[in-house]
């Protein structure tokens, strides 16, 4: 899993990075999330799994992570 702690001002996560995580260390799509849905910066920012056109709303992005005692874990956004 890889979760992106994205921002305004440096516009994160940026196309090169997400696609290095993929390539590289082979993490699909699904394993991918962002801490951003709502926000649409444009540039050099990673498009995918943001909503676009839609401006940053109050826990439209709040990711939950369970860890449970059989070493499994689950990963998902509490609003999808």
């Amino acid at each position: 899993m890889v979760i992106f702690s994205s921002g305004h001002l440096y516009h994160h996560p940026t196309t090169l990075t997400a696609t290095r995580y993929q390539q590289k260390a082979h993490v699909p799509l699904s394993n991918i999330l962002r801490t951003d849905r709502g926000d649409d910066e444009g540039g050099e920012e990673w498009s995918y799994g943001r909503v676009a056109g839609t401006t940053d709303k109050y826990n439209d992005d709040n990711i939950q992570i369970q860890l449970k005692s059989d070493g499994t874990y689950k990963v998902y956004y509490l609003n999808p």
